[in-house]
């Protein structure tokens, strides 16, 4: 009787050992490796820049102060928007810093495989030659 028991429980760990193991050795090959995260639940607490996507902005000008310089940007619409260092941009980002000739952001997402990071865009301000003039 006892080593029905014994082997009862044996059992029981080997399953429950086995299930973790084999759970957590497979990845779900259509979850995104990349995941941005967001800094406020609700879409409708979002300021309009913020629920902008990097790649949809566009450097038009920098106002530069060697105290506070400023970037003006614009959105797909038309619209600009002036940012100084530590305003938020798009869904997880923040300016990093004003230079003369482009923007630095630094935005958090999730890596599946390796947790939260931070990576770093650039938008760049387009050279005199690259301007387009109306």
């Amino acid at each position: 009787m006892k080593s029905y028991k014994v082997g009862l429980i044996v059992c029981f760990l080997l399953n429950l050992f086995f299930i973790k193991i084999s759970s957590a050795s497979h990845i779900d090959p259509f979850r995104p490796f990349i995941k941005l995260t967001k800094e406020t639940a609700s879409p409708e607490s979002l300021l309009p820049i913020q629920r902008l996507k990097l790649s949809e902005i566009k450097l038009t000008g920098i106002i530069w102060n060697t105290k506070n310089p400023l970037a003006l940007i614009e959105d797909p619409a038309g619209k600009g928007y002036v940012l100084k260092k530590g305003d938020l941009i798009g869904p997880s980002g923040k300016v990093k810093e004003v230079k003369k000739d482009r923007v630095i952001i630094e935005e958090s997402y999730i890596d599946i495989f390796e947790g939260k990071k931070t990576r770093f865009v650039e938008l760049v301000l387009p050279q005199k030659e690259e301007a387009i003039l109306p």
